[in-house]
C-alpha cells in the first residue's frame, strides 16, 4: 500500500513544494521552497495558509482523512489500507498448474505423461508395444477318446489352428429287432459309451399267443355248431 500511496505523488504536478516517497521506510518527504524566492506565489501562499497549525504529516488522522478509499480499497484508522480482490478468474497459468498437478504422482500403465511447465504443455508418449516376449511353446493335446491336439508359440507372427475330434471308440451298429427279438445286453466302456448290444428272441411269448389264438378259433367253432342244432330242434 506504501508504493500504491507513494506513486500518488510520483510524476505528479508541484509548484513550490517537492514531494519525494522513500521506498526505503515508507515515508514521504516534503521540501517547500524558500518563501524569500521569488517563485513563491501568492496560490502557494494561500495553500499554506489553509495547512492547519502544527500540521503534522505523519499523524495518521490527518494522513487517513486525506485519503480516498476507491474501489474494492478499504482504508482503516490506524492508517493499514487493503484491497479486495474480487477477481475470481484463474490465469492461463494457474490452469495448466492445476492440470499439470493431476498428472503428477498418478498411475502410469505402458503410458508416461509429463507437465512442461515451460511451454504449458503435456507430453504423452506411449511404452514400446513391439518388444520381443519370451518364446515359450504351448502344447494342447487331446484327452481320454479325443484325438488330435497340437502346440504354438507365444510370439509366432502367424495363426495357428488346433483341432480336437471325439475319437471312434465304437464299432456297434444301429439294431432294429422285431417278431418278439429284443435287446437284452449293454456293453458300455469306461466313459459310457456304447461298445456292443446283444438281442433275445422271446419264444415263449410267440408261442403263448399262438396257442391262446388256435383256443379261440376252436371255441368259435364250437358255438357255431351249437347255434345250428338249436335252430334245427326249433324248426
Amino acid at each position: 500500500m506504501q508504493d500504491i500511496v507513494g506513486g500518488m505523488v510520483s510524476g505528479n504536478t508541484e509548484s513550490g513544494i517537492t514531494v519525494t516517497y522513500q521506498d526505503g521506510d515508507g515515508t514521504i518527504d516534503f521540501s517547500v521552497a524558500s518563501q524569500t524566492d521569488n517563485n513563491f506565489t501568492t496560490t502557494l501562499k494561500n495553500k499554506l495558509d489553509g495547512i492547519e497549525a502544527s500540521a503534522d504529516v505523519t499523524d495518521t488522522t490527518n494522513v487517513v482523512a486525506a485519503l480516498t478509499a476507491g474501489s474494492n480499497v478499504a482504508i482503516a484508522a490506524d492508517g493499514t489500507i487493503s484491497a479486495t480482490d474480487t477477481n475470481t478468474q484463474l490465469s492461463n497459468e494457474q490452469v495448466q498448474d492445476i492440470v499439470g498437478a493431476m498428472f503428477s504422482g498418478n498411475t502410469e500403465t505402458r503410458i508416461t505423461a509429463t507437465y512442461q511447465d515451460g511451454d504449458g504443455t503435456i507430453d504423452l508418449v506411449v511404452d514400446d508395444m513391439n518388444q520381443t516376449v519370451n518364446n515359450a511353446t504351448v502344447t494342447i493335446s487331446a484327452g481320454t477318446d479325443l484325438t488330435g491336439g497340437g502346440d504354438f508359440t507365444t510370439n509366432q507372427s502367424s495363426n495357428e489352428t488346433i483341432t480336437i475330434n471325439h475319437e471312434d471308440v465304437s464299432s456297434q451298429g444301429s439294431v432294429n429287432n422285431s417278431n418278439g427279438t429284443v435287446i437284452q445286453d449293454v456293453t458300455l466302456n469306461a466313459n459310457g459309451h456304447v461298445t456292443a448290444l446283444g438281442s433275445v428272441t422271446l419264444m415263449g411269448v410267440t408261442t403263448q399267443r399262438q396257442n391262446l389264438t388256435q383256443i379261440c378259433t376252436t371255441v368259435r367253432r364250437y358255438v357255431y355248431r351249437v347255434m345250428l342244432r338249436c335252430q334245427a330242434l326249433v324248426v
